[in-house]
């Protein structure tokens, strides 16, 4: 039985993502499904959520660099919000480079509590604010599992590191990128002192240092983008 699907950057856009809705709860031992770069929009989430609740195997969804806004994301977190059948395997998410925004974090906030076996969840790129990032921390405070964060290239303050340095909830973290947001240099280096091993914060204090001394060496923020997938080691599993 199919435990693998990778469908990334075949150009299947809606009507495709509406084909492949149709024929997903065939595969109830699937583990893995990788839909992105598919120029699917909330049309085309809207029509993939509908079997999502039917695997409940599935480990890893990656949907990222697509066209999703909040009304996409909110028909996916109606599929693993508590209630439904919920995803409770899911280990790895990845909606990076989509248009999640404030109104999206908030929704999968609420659904992401169902989620206690995630490992890594993939952000960036989503014009994500404080609103919808401190939700998103508030949520996954008690994930105990979480080890890698992405919430790169958003709008993101010190509000959201702060919640960061004051959650205990999480065990097993070891990995957060917040480059490409509005991190001061004394959360930043609050945050890569709690997180030693972290390279991403370790690059997010260089930066703000170079900021602070007026370095004309700062790389624009498309210099700090990370490829989602690469940073969550979804590539070996999506």
């Amino acid at each position: 039985s199919l435990k693998t699907l990778t469908l990334g950057l075949c150009d299947i856009q809606d009507d495709g993502a509406e084909e492949l809705a149709q024929i997903l709860p065939n595969f109830g031992e699937l583990k893995s499904l990788s839909f992105s770069m598919n120029r699917v929009t909330d049309k085309g989430a809207e029509h993939l959520a509908r079997p999502l609740s039917l695997l409940t195997r599935l480990e890893a969804l990656n949907l990222g660099r697509n066209n999703i806004g909040p009304s996409g994301v909110r028909s996916i977190c109606e599929a693993i919000r508590p209630g439904q059948c919920s995803l409770h395997r899911l280990r790895h998410m990845d909606l990076g480079d989509n248009q999640v925004e404030n109104e999206g974090a908030l929704h999968l906030a609420t659904a992401l509590r169902s989620c206690s076996a995630l490992e890594t969840l993939g952000l960036s790129s989503n014009w994500i604010g404080d609103d919808g990032g401190g939700a998103l921390v508030d949520s996954l405070r008690g994930c105990d599992s979480l080890w890698r964060l992405d919430l790169s290239n958003n709008w993101l303050g010190d509000q959201v590191g702060l919640k960061l340095l004051s959650s205990d909830g999480w065990r097993d973290l070891q990995e957060v990128d917040l480059r490409g947001n509005e991190i001061s240099l004394e959360v930043a280096t609050l945050l890569a002192g709690r997180l030693p091993r972290c390279k991403a914060m370790r690059e997010l204090v260089t930066d703000r240092e170079k900021r602070s001394e007026g370095s004309t060496g700062q790389l624009p923020w498309y210099g700090t983008l990370s490829w989602t997938s690469s940073f969550l080691g979804l590539r070996d599993v999506c």
